[in-house]
């Protein structure tokens, strides 16, 4: 047996909460969708923002690094390395030479110098002369301060005996004699030679012995004394 629905209203009726409640939610999804959509879109233009003008700022260092670089660059240019380095060690000539003991170079010099050979001066080399010097003997390791030395002999002989000299002393190198002028009785002469202060001067030669004419005369040796008493 069916049941039979009557409907008292007297307009027809439709039950029509779900489909609101549906509607209700679905706009409220929206909404929610629409507010995360503007936050997501604020923070990509607030971090795009940020990420230009980092990109600005970098780009402004590099121009700025790059103008410090070529200016760097022209000032090094400009520079004249080798003029600073004749500089450098003109000053370190001018120290070493507040140090140099010139005691020991003229008691080296005495001990070479021959007897007919008078020393009238003793200087160091001009800047020129010795730099040039200084590269040509900077493989040799040891310190070398270059002097030109004039002076006076009796003979041409005396002076090459001089440079011999300086040959045979480890205390000199390179012994050169630029110039010689000849005088009744006396020779004037220059050269340049290389000092090394570091070197051990060389011992002083013991005189020669008197050898057959050589003109020297040895002494007899005394007769013994004659005992007291003995028989004529």
């Amino acid at each position: 047996m069916s049941l039979l629905r009557v409907n008292l209203a007297a307009k027809p009726f439709l039950n029509l909460r779900p489909v609101r409640r549906l509607a209700a939610v679905l706009w409220l999804l929206a909404l929610v969708a629409l507010a995360g959509n503007l936050w997501l879109y604020k923070s990509y233009f607030s971090g795009s923002t940020e990420t230009a003008k980092r990109l600005d700022d970098l780009d402004q260092e590099t121009r700025e690094l790059k103008a410090a670089s070529a200016d760097l660059e022209k000032q090094f240019a400009a520079l004249d390395v080798g003029h600073q380095n004749e500089q450098v060690h003109f000053l370190n000539e001018q120290i070493r030479r507040r140090t140099f003991s010139w005691s020991r170079l003229f008691e080296r010099l005495s001990d070479l110098v021959p007897s007919d050979v008078r020393l009238t001066a003793v200087a160091p080399a001009k800047q020129k002369d010795a730099e040039k010097r200084r590269k040509r003997d900077q493989e040799g390791g040891a310190e070398r301060m270059p002097f030109v030395i004039s002076g006076e002999a009796k003979s041409d002989e005396a002076i090459l005996a001089l440079v011999d000299a300086f040959f045979a002393s480890p205390s000199f190198a390179n012994p050169d004699l630029h110039q010689e002028t000849h005088d009744p009785g006396l020779t004037r002469f220059d050269l340049s030679v290389d000092y090394l202060p570091q070197a051990e001067s060389t011992p002083k030669a013991s005189p020669p012995a008197a050898t057959e004419g050589s003109g020297a005369v040895a002494e007899a040796p005394a007769p013994p004394a004659k005992p007291e008493g003995a028989a004529r």
